[in-house]
């Protein structure tokens, strides 16, 4: 495998693709589509828990949903925005603060994560999705 230069960004580039295509590039919150399928919004990948406090989150797919840009821009401005997410999806966010507390409990020990590999894995689900 090559070395892949800035890892960790490509990473999150590719866990936002696998979530808008796992969204169908469709708001979760709204129901609408984006552009690049046919709908009139601009759809964002938009992080569960927000890359600032959970950086090790930020490439996991499951942390990341579709919003439109002006729900993406309600859910950082207003802390309240989130409550609805964990109303309707309470099975995900439980999925993604699971995820969260296992990697804060391998962040105290010796596990880290290696971004070139976890690109490829994240490269191989994104191929597998024919996208």
């Amino acid at each position: 495998m090559r070395k892949i230069k800035k890892p960790y960004a490509k990473c999150i580039a590719l866990a936002k693709l696998i979530a808008k295509a796992r969204d169908d590039y469709t708001s979760i919150k709204s129901g609408q589509k984006d552009r690049t399928v046919g709908g009139n919004k601009q759809i964002h990948a938009s992080h569960i828990l927000g890359t600032g406090s959970h950086p090790k989150l930020a490439t996991y797919p499951v942390n990341i949903k579709c919003l439109t840009a002006t729900e993406h821009m309600l859910w950082h401005s207003s802390p309240t925005e989130s409550g609805w997410f964990r109303e309707k999806y309470p099975n995900w966010y439980r999925q993604v603060d699971e995820l969260r507390i296992e990697l804060e409990e391998n962040e105290r020990g010796t596990i880290v994560i290696d971004y070139q590999k976890r690109y490829w894995k994240l490269k191989d689900v994104l191929d597998k999705l024919n996208i």
